[in-house]
């Protein structure tokens, strides 16, 4: 058995780009008319190939290998037996559409047009038009939407709207000049029929000719295989047709004659038919009439005529013509009431025109449909959205309040501290100091002196409690005037130079925890060089850096030694106010060159 595979490019060029794009079931689909097109190459082997798949088919189980399947013979009996073929691509449709197999319902309903065109059914064609031009917008591939083109260009020009099949046709050129380059002798084709139709006769010879050059250029003319034959068939013919518009009939009837060979040897019926219909109109053109109603008669002899009503009509319509010319009526009448119901169930224009109408509404509501499902879903969508807002905003300010109440908690908690450790023990000082004066009347000046002493303490630690709550002293620059103030008075009554400066920004604020801290660590601070660095000058700078509070203090001192300072001079009070503040603390200090405190932490 002989296999002619440089025919199968245009085939294999579509798996490999399918394979590129994963769509495994155009891939599986080339592969069969790949392996139908290289055993039809062997006319023994069309038999053997036909009923082994005939029986694959029957055989196998219901998935979307049969669907292709049942499409590949319905292509192989398309030209010659294209009741069968039909029979086939509807199995191929029920069975993608019970599978929900959008592509094989795509090619499916592909292949029912194409053969009910073939068979004249017109009006059920334009359903499976329809239809496939929407699934082929939604599969949005190459492949599909070219043949979804040029099935629309195909019902307009049946329709003989020759300008709008132009317009799909182009589309179809264009992707297939992108896509498939290879494949544009069926372009050339059907551009030049439609050119006929436009009455450019000039346009449609250049087309004809293109196509020829196609099947000249892919090495066609001398090969046996089917889809070879085919093509340079339905070229001879094409070029038929063009020589016998322009009136060559020489040439006319020189490449009809040329067409049967490759249409005989597969079996190419439909190709046959047209070879004799257009022998005839060039014999009947050419005054040889017995010979045109010859080749008529061959035509409707043929057992594929009713399956093709077109060239019967055709046919009719040229046997009427010589009959009325040879003065015979009754033939006459005959062939032209034959002509006319052929005409009528083949172009039917209202009828035609209502079934598009009715399949632009159906398809109309069904976008609407799917717009209104879209818009429903759209709109729970937001209201979804807006439910998980509100929710997450309640959560947050849930949130909020937690913090607030634990920062509140805090608050009340630090200041219960404050009052039992700080005025709490004062008190008690201040009354064990008074049953002592008591119990020694001699010694009550000192033991008075010394209650007015923790009473003033008290109240200084009193009014550090009462401001640090206060809301109104947020804002940063009351913060500074209050540690500025503390800091001049201790300073003017201990004598010594202050130099006191701030850069912080005015609208900066911190926190109540943040202010109290920072308040008492400067406190405790200022008071320690007031009390132990026996200064002359103290340089005091608050500076603000990003999202930062920086403090240096510095004092030209007695200053210390760390190494041998492990505690007092408050250093255990500034650790503790630092840690409060998350703030980075350090004292820097030597004998006799003074002392630098510094502090740094981020605002909250």
């Amino acid at each position: 058995m002989g296999y002619s595979y440089k025919y199968c490019l245009p085939y294999c060029n579509t798996f490999r780009y399918c394979m590129h794009l994963k769509d495994t079931f155009t891939v599986n689909y080339c592969y069969w008319l790949v392996l139908c097109m290289c055993y039809t190459n062997d006319a023994f082997a069309q038999p053997i190939w036909t009923d082994s798949t005939k029986d694959a088919v029957h055989a196998q189980k219901e998935d979307t290998n049969k669907v292709f399947a049942l499409l590949t013979l319905s292509e192989y009996y398309k030209l010659s037996y294209p009741d069968s073929a039909l029979i086939y691509a509807r199995q191929a449709l029920n069975l993608a559409n019970k599978l929900r197999f959008e592509s094989g319902k795509f090619w499916a309903n592909t292949a029912c047009s194409n053969i009910l065109m073939i068979l004249g059914d017109y009006p059920q064609e334009l359903t499976h038009v329809f239809e496939s031009f929407s699934q082929a917008k939604k599969l949005n591939t190459p492949r599909p939407l070219a043949v979804a083109n040029a099935m629309m260009s195909g019902y307009y020009y049946a329709l003989g709207e020759y300008g709008s099949s132009l317009r799909y046709w182009n589309e179809v050129r264009r992707i297939t000049e992108r896509w498939f380059a290879d494949e544009m002798w069926g372009i050339w084709l059907n551009l030049s029929n439609i050119y006929a139709g436009l009455h450019k006769p000039d346009s449609a010879m250049l087309f004809a000719r293109n196509a020829y050059a196609e099947i000249v250029s892919n090495q066609r003319l001398y090969r046996k295989d089917y889809e070879s034959q085919k093509e340079t068939s339905a070229t001879f013919i094409l070029l038929g047709n063009r020589f016998a518009d322009n009136r060559q009939f020489d040439s006319a009837l020189y490449y009809f004659r040329r067409s049967f060979p490759d249409s005989i040897n597969h079996q190419l019926s439909i190709n046959t038919m047209l070879g004799y219909n257009g022998l005839a109109k060039v014999f009947y053109a050419t005054g040889r009439v017995d010979s045109a109603i010859f080749f008529s008669g061959k035509v409707l002899e043929s057992r594929i005529a009713r399956s093709y009503p077109i060239s019967l009509w055709e046919t009719s319509i040229l046997l009427a013509s010589i009959y009325e010319q040879q003065k015979k009526p009754d033939s006459t009448l005959k062939y032209e009431r034959l002509g006319y119901a052929w005409k009528d169930s083949l172009f039917n224009r209202e009828r035609m025109l209502n079934i598009r109408d009715i399949t632009y509404r159906e398809q109309e509501k069904r976008q609407q449909d799917e717009t209104t499902k879209v818009n429903v879903y759209n709109r729970y969508r937001i209201y979804l959205l807006i439910g998980l807002s509100i929710v997450a905003l309640l959560a947050a300010a849930m949130l909020l309040k937690i913090r607030k109440d634990r920062q509140h908690q805090n608050m009340r908690n630090s200041i219960a501290d404050d009052l039992h450790d700080d005025i709490g023990s004062t008190l008690s000082s201040i009354r064990i100091m008074t049953e002592l004066s008591k119990s020694k009347p001699s010694e009550m000046r000192a033991v008075l002196d010394s209650i007015e002493e923790h009473a003033c303490l008290m109240q200084d630690k009193l009014t550090d409690i009462v401001w640090s709550v206060n809301p109104k002293n947020d804002r940063f620059e009351n913060i500074i005037l209050r540690m500025n103030t503390f800091a001049s008075e201790l300073a003017e009554a201990k004598s010594i130079d202050l130099n006191f400066c701030s850069n912080v920004r005015t609208s900066t604020r911190l926190s109540m925890v943040q202010r109290k801290s920072l308040f008492l660590f400067f406190k405790e601070a200022v008071n320690n060089w007031a009390k132990h660095s026996s200064a002359s000058s103290v340089c005091i700078k608050v500076s603000q850096k990003g999202s930062y509070i920086e403090l240096a203090i510095r004092d030209n001192g007695i200053g210390f030694d760390r190494t041998n300072t492990t505690q007092g001079n408050g250093m255990d009070t500034l650790k503790s106010r630092a840690q409060d503040l998350r703030a980075d603390f350090s004292i820097v200090s030597q004998v006799s060159k003074g002392t630098a405190v510094y502090l740094r932490f981020k605002i909250n």
